[in-house]
């Protein structure tokens, strides 16, 4: 700056901030002189901020546009299946927990050929794909652990190939999201991405257009206002705080639930599905029980508003196939 003044130096001459000092320097205006070695010592090389940063602002909203080109999360998806001449079925499942020396392996295959045998069987996949324990605070989840993270991707990855078609949506559960924690990976996205569905991240709205008739779920792996004593208490308080639904899913209690409701003059649905891993140390010192492998199943209709929950996706599957017969 003015004689190899910094701002800084300016600004103490002037007696005033660095920002008065630099605004009046832009305009021209010129420090008084400098008493030798009055001001102690001068840097005439000394680097600065630059002076115009509009730039810098241009490109820092340019490149962030272009970011999110690249970023899939979505707070609201749309899934178009006009076509069917007869109810659909979605399996509302979460909690796989793959990877896990606890986890039921042996239904989860199962369930994997029911879907997939099934005509016009579809998922909703809640979250808590892995068991992903790669946090350093919780050891015992470590110790539990039957294959490596990776490996437990690399599960998830083949179930959802397994199924491609059939998935509706994916949403991230914690178990899920400590990869992004610790290393900015997150696994159900990557999938999501593979197999080409809407991935709604934490937790979103997805409209169906079946048939005739257009159904609304409001999808999370777990929301606020839950409650060990009303299973379904947090999917209710979500439509009344957040977001109204014809159907409410939430996941990560491990308890199954399905409630009817009466809700705004409408019927409504709120449910819980189960986990594939019933207990771990975690559960057992909580005192959480252990978990049912259950699935509920939803049956939609095309031609008239009509909606119905299964307790199991076994039975679900089932009455399905009856309807379509």
């Amino acid at each position: 700056m003015g004689q190899g003044v910094s701002i800084r130096g300016a600004a103490r001459m002037w007696g005033c901030s660095y920002y008065t000092a630099r605004k009046r320097l832009l305009a021209g205006e010129i420090p008084p002189a400098i008493v030798e070695g009055a001001e102690g010592p001068q840097f005439p090389d000394l680097k600065e901020f630059p002076k115009d940063t509009d730039g810098t602002w241009g490109k820092l909203i340019g490149f962030q546009a272009e970011l999110r080109r690249w970023d899939i999360q979505q707070s609201a998806a749309t899934v178009d299946l006009h076509n069917v001449d007869g109810p659909i079925g979605i399996a509302i499942r979460g909690d796989w927990h793959l990877g896990s020396e606890s986890t039921d392996y042996e239904t989860f295959k199962a369930h994997l050929d029911l879907i997939d045998t099934t005509p016009d069987l579809y998922t909703a996949e809640l979250g808590d794909l892995i068991d992903g324990y790669v946090k350093p605070n919780m050891p015992t989840g470590h110790h539990e652990a039957m294959v490596r993270v990776r490996f437990q991707r690399h599960l998830v990855w083949d179930a959802c190939k397994r199924l491609s078609g059939r998935v509706l949506c994916t949403v991230s559960g914690q178990h899920d999201h400590w990869g992004v924690h610790q290393a900015d990976f997150d696994p159900v996205e990557w999938v999501s991405h593979d197999i080409e569905v809407p991935y709604l991240g934490h937790g979103g709205l997805l409209t169906l257009h079946v048939g005739e008739q257009t159904y609304t779920m409001h999808i999370r792996h777990k929301g606020r206002f839950r409650s060990s004593a009303n299973i379904t208490h947090g999917i209710k308080q979500h439509w009344r705080f957040v977001e109204d639904a014809d159907i409410g899913c939430h996941a990560d209690m491990h308890i199954p639930a399905i409630e009817h409701v009466h809700w705004k003059g409408e019927h409504r649905l709120a449910i819980r599905p189960g986990s594939y891993k019933p207990t771990d140390d975690y559960a057992q010192a909580g005192d959480f029980g252990t978990s049912p492998a259950v699935m509920p199943c939803l049956i939609l209709w095309p031609d008239r508003k009509r909606m119905q929950a299964w307790w199991t996706l076994e039975e679900g599957a089932e009455y399905l196939r009856g309807l379509r017969q």
